[in-house]
């Protein structure tokens, strides 16, 4: 994908409902980055990892990732990482074919233990902690954007 044209075709890997639990409602990232994200390219598919994961567990959610990543041919995969759902070989298989990104949301606190083990398996990550990116930096990786949390103005 080049860097200064917009994707005509994003596959949406995140959760559904807030924390994967569908009695509490829509997540945070359903909210405000897919429901925005349709409003902003022609076509997004929508991966609800964690209710496929609670369905078919951790090798067959990966796998139908796999599947789906295939059969849509995206030209971006857009994750919002939670936990160790994904294998590292899934997510480096699918960024070897594609370009991937993950919006890392708990650099904070997280980056040590989470994000700068997963953030290599990714083409692009971001984050909205100040001082990850020269955390990312320092660990070898170059393709940290800082971002910040902002709201669906729709």
């Amino acid at each position: 994908m080049e860097s200064s044209k917009r994707p005509e075709k994003i596959l949406y890997v995140a959760m559904r409902y807030d924390y994967g639990k569908k009695e509490r409602g829509y997540s945070f990232e359903y909210t405000n980055f897919f429901r925005v994200l349709q409003r902003m390219i022609p076509s997004v598919v929508e991966f609800d990892f964690m209710t496929l994961y609670q369905e078919h567990g951790k090798e067959g959610m990966n796998r139908l990732l796999l599947e789906t990543a295939e059969r849509e041919s995206p030209d971006l995969i857009f994750f919002v990482l939670f936990t160790d759902e994904f294998s590292k070989d899934t997510l480096s298989s699918l960024t070897r074919k594609w370009t991937t990104f993950n919006w890392f949301c708990d650099d904070h606190w997280r980056f040590e233990s989470f994000s700068r083990h997963y953030a290599p398996c990714f083409a692009f990550v971001s984050t909205t902690d100040i001082h990850a990116t020269e955390k990312y930096r320092r660990a070898g990786y170059a393709h940290a954007l800082q971002t910040q949390w902002a709201c669906n103005h729709f």
